[in-house]
């Protein structure tokens, strides 16, 4: 539900010039609940107010490929909509901390590390910040993610993982169940078997939406609506996930 809240935070802004669009501007909004398990978000009321407080923000590649470069925010997304199964945890999205962010005049493409990090976690209200950097070699990518503890600046988790490239997304699910390791989170039995189905499976539908996200934070309501169509429309020609 965060990716929809998003959309509709953004395209609210632009609501006014596109009025007379905002029929198929809706079918862009529906794109995030192809990408959401809609039985993954349900928590208790008791669990809310003990849960962890978690921001996720851009991957840094350091591959000088240009088609690897959606994972930046691909990664992100993909890690925030896994994360969000885990009803201990509160998840500032991927979107929503670049929106917190570019309100506060940091740059989009700010990489958060140890120095930066207690300044942004205080402007985002998170106790914790989860990013990192990827490297694609040949038919590999290695994942080196970082879980920043905002009060002291420390990184508490750090390790290289490593997935084949024509499986990376499966790197959400490798890694959604780490952080909840380190955090000494016990998961439910029920939560433990929908964590390790991906959030996010179709890589192109992704790519696609990471286009619209790109167009939406410059304001270009047409040029995102156009992408997010496009992920809608890869996605409802395959409906069963693989």
């Amino acid at each position: 539900m965060a990716l929809l809240l998003t959309l509709n935070n953004k395209w609210s802004e632009g609501r006014n010039m596109l009025r007379p669009y905002r029929w198929d501007l809706l079918l862009g909004i529906v794109i995030a609940f192809f990408f959401m398990n809609p039985t993954s978000f349900a928590q208790s009321s008791s669990s809310q107010d003990l849960r962890i407080s978690l921001a996720v923000i851009d991957f840094k590649s350091l591959t000088p490929h240009a088609q690897t470069n959606f994972l930046q925010q691909g990664l992100a997304e993909a890690l925030s909509a896994q994360l969000q199964k885990i009803p201990q945890l509160d998840i500032m999205t991927r979107s929503k901390v670049s929106e917190v962010l570019k309100e506060q005049g940091f740059s989009q493409t700010l990489y958060v590390d140890q120095t930066t990090a207690p300044e942004v976690g205080k402007i985002v209200a998170a106790e914790y910040l989860l990013t990192g950097t990827y490297q694609v070699d040949q038919d590999k990518i290695l994942l080196i993610p970082q879980l920043i503890q905002v009060e002291t600046g420390k990184i508490i988790y750090s390790e290289t993982i490593q997935e084949s490239f024509a499986n990376k997304l499966q790197l959400q699910v490798t890694l959604a169940n780490k952080v909840a390791k380190q955090l000494s989170i016990k998961l439910d039995p029920l939560v433990q078997p929908n964590l390790q189905q991906m959030a996010i499976q179709n890589e192109r539908a992704l790519q696609s939406y990471v286009q619209g996200l790109e167009e939406q934070e410059k304001q270009n309501w047409l040029q995102a609506q156009t992408h997010f169509k496009k992920a809608k429309s890869i996605l409802s020609k395959q409906p069963s996930p693989i």
